[in-house]
């Protein structure tokens, strides 16, 4: 992949973000004007622990959450300060 725009495009109340990638067409399979549709993986961890950021209500909740994974409470909320989150 070469390019993800940062500026959305919305088309018949369809958000878009135009991708340039580059593909191998020895084939000449592909012809201009045709659609496609790719999966982008972002991130892959092997043998971690994911928790859904619904099951985490509160700051209270994400300090228990986090000395249940062995991470200090002043590293959780440094991480909480870090990621914007204000609430109470």
């Amino acid at each position: 992949m070469e390019k993800i725009e940062p500026q959305a495009v919305v088309q018949q109340n369809v958000t878009m973000f135009p991708v340039l990638v580059n593909l191998d067409n020895r084939e000449a399979l592909l012809k201009p004007g045709m659609n496609g549709s790719i999966a982008v993986l972002i991130d892959e961890h092997d043998g971690v622990l994911a928790i859904p950021n619904d099951a985490i209500k509160n700051p209270r909740e994400a300090v228990a959450t986090g000395a249940m994974l062995g991470m200090s409470a002043d590293s959780v909320q440094n991480e909480l300060k870090a990621q914007g989150f204000t609430g109470g």
